[in-house]
């Protein structure tokens, strides 16, 4: 299971960010727009379990094994929806060369600035909040520039994230500003989604029926069983399953 590495001291603003955007809602989940839930549907590949490890590509150097737990975010009650992110720094022996960047970040999309947003909160034990903005550079990566750097003394300008390997490869690489137009890398992860291998992906399996994504978690419904891709698409169908089984029985009629 992932933990959370954000310090104690952060959490009641991570919580109020999360639950004040995008905690459970108790109305229907119509009211959450379609173009945002198109566009992170595009990403739905993000979706999973990753792991593998990251290093700084700067002085001083540090190198760290991850764990990312990535789930869909709702709140249908204001119509809101993200990916939510929470990395975990599994380094057996930790210590200052071993920071990982992030501890949480949620990923949604602006339908009125037509961009996608991230925002994270840095890992360690003065955590700090930092947001991107940024559009698809291909069908496979997206790209984000700091929007909030101010008088912000890090490296954390530009994010990369990029899907490889069929979507079985998310790697993640943060560039440190060069100049006016030019970046450096700053940090780069790799990751592997769990139960698959750079030789063979994930069998195939049933697809979720919030998402559209790969079914992982079975639900039941009437003495029916379907199937979703996170926690989040759970909580979702939870509550309102008439909602997705009815979207379905719809789609296989047509």
């Amino acid at each position: 299971m992932i933990k959370s590495t954000v310090a104690h001291s952060t959490r009641p603003l991570l919580l109020a960010l999360v639950v004040a955007g995008l905690g459970a809602g108790s109305t229907s989940a119509a009211e959450i727009p379609e173009e945002v839930m198109a566009a992170l549907q595009r990403w739905q590949p993000i979706i999973g379990e990753w792991e593998g490890s990251g290093q700084t590509e700067s002085r001083p150097k540090r190198n760290w094994d991850e764990k990312i737990a990535v789930i869909w975010k709702f709140n249908s009650k204001k119509g809101r929806v993200a990916f939510h992110f929470r990395f975990e720094n599994t380094t057996k022996k930790q210590t200052s060369k071993s920071k990982m960047v992030l501890a949480e970040a949620l990923m949604t999309f602006d339908p009125e600035k037509q961009v996608y947003v991230f925002q994270a909160f840095t890992a360690g034990d003065d955590p700090a909040m930092v947001v991107f903005e940024g559009t698809p550079k291909s069908e496979s990566t997206i790209e984000f520039e700091r929007v909030d750097k101010g008088s912000a003394k890090d490296d954390l300008d530009k994010l990369q994230i990029k899907l490889l390997n069929q979507g079985d490869r998310l790697v993640y690489t943060f560039y440190m500003r060069r100049g006016r137009r030019s970046f450096a890398p700053y940090a780069t992860v790799g990751l592997d989604r769990e139960g698959t291998s750079l030789v063979g992906g994930a069998a195939k399996g049933p697809e979720c029926i919030v998402s559209g994504g790969k079914g992982t978690i079975a639900v039941s419904y009437k003495g029916k069983t379907y199937y979703v891709c996170c926690t989040g698409c759970q909580a979702m169908f939870n509550e309102d399953p008439e909602r997705y089984v009815n979207k379905t029985k719809k789609i296989t009629s047509e």
